[in-house]
Parts: C-alpha cells; structure tokens; sequence
C-alpha cells in the first residue's frame, strides 16, 4: 500500500465549519473526538510491545527519547517527559523528549522542522547508543527532522519507532515498530492537534504510565515516588502513606521524616514492619525498586 495522507485529507463533515454556530462547532469536535478511542484501541499490540521493549531499555542503562516536531508533536513530546519527575519521582535522564522547531521566527521553526540532518544532530547531542529506544511523533510521518531521528536510530542500532497517524509514511518505512492512529481527516484541514493529538497524547498517556506503574513508582495505584521537597508534596506524600499502609497520621509523618521525606521507603517500612532505613532501602534495591514483594 502507498502513502494514504489521511490527516491532510479534508473533512466533508466540517466543510462549512465557518457557517456553524459555536454549539455546532464545539459538538462536532466531540463527535470527531470520539472515535479517536477505538483507533488507538486498534494499536494495542503495538503499543504493548513498545512499552514492554522501553521498560527493559530503561532496565538495562538505556533510555526511552520522544521526538516531536512543531507545535502539535513537539509540545506534546516536551509535556509527556515533564510531569514524570515531578509527579512520579522519575529519573529524568531515563526518558527524553526532543522537540524542534519551537520557539524564534518562523523561518528558523520551518528550517528546523524540515531538515533531516537536525534529528540526527539531535540524538548526538544526547548521546544516543544501540541501548536507546526511540519514537519519532509525527501526524504526517513526514516530518523530515522525524525522519532523521529515526534514521539515525537505525543507524546506531537503536530501537526506531513511528507514531503516526498516516499509513505507509517515510517514518513507517523506516521504523522497527510502527503504531499507527489513522484518525482521518481532522476538522480544520492539516490541523494535527485535534484527532491526532488526541490519539498521540493516549498513546504516549499508556506508554510512560506503564512503564512509572511496573518499574516501581507506583504500589497499588499510589504514588509513591512523589517527591516531597514542598510543603504540600509533604502534605501529599504523608495522605500516600496513610492510603497505602492505613497507619495513623501520627506514624505515617513520623516514618516520612526518618526516610527524608521517601514515600516509597516509609511504606515499605510500614507495611514490613521494618525499623531500619537503610535495611529497607536495601530491601527496595532488592526488588528493583517496588513497594510490593
């Protein structure tokens, strides 16, 4: 099968968008919005498949880098990685976003969205190596600073992976895996931050919540890798600690200051009864990191 540009397709259900009132407007997004649920749904193995090979890079020293071009691709790459660290308490060296093409006038975003040879620049900024998993986000799968990336993921021997919402795209040829969202044509023509987006953002949602959940920053559904160095991440860390082990107040504020403020360790400690900190950091290096033995 050829190249099907699904995305830049033009949409008959929104061909007189301009003449609909705004109620109009806003229920045919949510109808075009709906369906985006069942085409991702679709990529299921795929996306299995990639987070289970990314989990197992992070594992063994690599890292899990997201590309994304322009204000739709790169803003979503760039927002996936930064609410990790802060939310889970993940390292930020195991997960990357690289973005091109925001920010500056115009013609230095289009130069940067559009040459290859940037993506490659990129990843050897960052050091890429054949331990490294890569996505290249791009609705077009075009995108030719995407294209270099995943060309020179190839190259050093790194997993490449496409997610994209066309079929039989320069980034799908070139890709190891490929998950693919073919939403169709969006609203307003070639505007990839509706359907697309949408489908990117769940996809990318499923990956990174995944790989948080199994490689022990979350017990049960439970935070624990929550970073407490503000008084209400404090306030917040001794509520996960009373949720996970159902202990006092009194207790769970008490183990949070003996652990400097690790929520994971104080509940380790008290679900184990464990008295020692470092016996139970010991105990958590163990079991890779998880709260549950």
């Amino acid at each position: 099968m050829g190249y099907l540009n699904l995305v830049g397709a033009r949409n008959p259900y929104s061909d007189n968008i301009d003449l609909m009132s705004v109620e109009e407007i806003i229920r045919l997004i949510n109808l075009e919005e709906k369906t985006v649920a069942g085409i991702v749904e679709r990529a299921i193995p795929q996306i299995v498949e990639v987070t289970e090979k990314a989990m197992s890079a992070i594992q063994s020293g690599g890292r899990l880098i997201l590309c994304g071009a322009g204000s739709a691709s790169g803003r979503l790459v760039e927002a996936e990685v930064a609410q990790l660290e802060p939310s889970y308490g993940m390292d930020p060296s195991k997960i990357v976003a690289l973005s091109f093409g925001l920010g500056g006038p115009l013609d230095l975003i289009e130069d940067l969205e559009n040459k290859e040879e940037y993506g490659e620049e990129a990843l050897k900024n960052v050091g890429l190596c054949n331990k490294d998993v890569v996505i290249g986000v791009s609705g077009t799968g075009q995108t030719l600073s995407i294209v270099g990336c995943l060309k020179y993921a190839k190259q050093v021997g790194a997993l490449a992976v496409a997610l994209c919402c066309n079929i039989g795209s320069k980034i799908e040829e070139i890709a190891d895996i490929s998950i693919l969202t073919p939403v169709g044509p969006e609203i307003i023509t070639e505007s990839a931050r509706h359907k697309g987006g949408t489908a990117h953002k769940m996809v990318l949602n499923m990956i990174t919540s995944s790989i948080v959940i199994k490689l022990g920053y979350v017990y049960r559904n439970i935070k624990v890798g929550l970073p407490t160095n503000r008084p209400n991440l404090w306030e917040k860390g001794i509520g996960f600690v009373i949720d996970a082990t159902k202990c006092t107040r009194e207790r769970a504020e008490l183990c949070l200051k003996r652990c400097n403020g690790n929520v994971k360790v104080a509940v380790l400690m008290i679900l184990n009864d464990i008295d020692s900190v470092d016996n139970a950091l010991s105990l958590l290096d163990r079991n890779g990191g998880r709260v549950r033995l």
